[in-house]
């Protein structure tokens, strides 16, 4: 007999059954409820990371247009950028504007360069290395403005050549 509706079937084995096709169905629908639950809030992480994403390109975007349409001042001794009152290297810039992540390498001009710079300075006796420190073989390049610019500061200097002690062709 069964206790809810008051039945009375003729073999126990069809109650039995009946009440494992109830609880099979009552699991199925479970089950589905259950997983689309899980779907459910599947898609509203994925919504909320998707807006989280867009929030972040709109404000990369808005950024990014806000310093195209500014004028860019770079110093032209130092090659700092002046970016919201303070002066910053291109490297500080590409990394916190730009969020680049950046590695520094010789090119093969600069490269080739340096090397005909040593070569130039090695003389060619018995001495092991260049007369002077690297930094005082840069050349000064000569500016074009530097005429029409009477308010702006002058170069500095040309470096001092320092002639090394155990070179015999520098004593005289």
């Amino acid at each position: 007999m069964d206790v809810l509706s008051d039945h009375h079937y003729s073999y126990e084995v069809i109650r039995y059954w009946n009440s494992f096709t109830c609880f099979l169905a009552f699991a199925i629908v479970g089950f589905a409820v259950h997983h689309l639950k899980r779907s459910r809030d599947k898609e509203q992480k994925s919504r909320r990371e998707l807006e989280k994403a867009l929030a972040e390109l709109q404000d990369s975007t808005r950024e990014i247009r806000q310093l195209q349409s500014q004028l860019q001042v770079v110093c032209a001794w130092t090659q700092r950028l002046r970016l919201e009152g303070k002066w910053v290297t291109l490297d500080e810039f590409l990394t916190s504007k730009l969020n680049l992540r950046i590695s520094h390498g010789i090119s093969p001009e600069a490269l080739a360069r340096i090397k005909q710079e040593l070569n130039e300075d090695t003389p060619p006796d018995s001495c092991t290395g260049p007369s002077k420190p690297f930094a005082m073989r840069r050349k000064q390049q000569p500016r074009d403005d530097q005429s029409d610019a009477p308010n702006r500061p002058h170069d500095p200097p040309a470096p001092v050549s320092i002639p090394s002690p155990e070179c015999s062709h520098d004593k005289r």
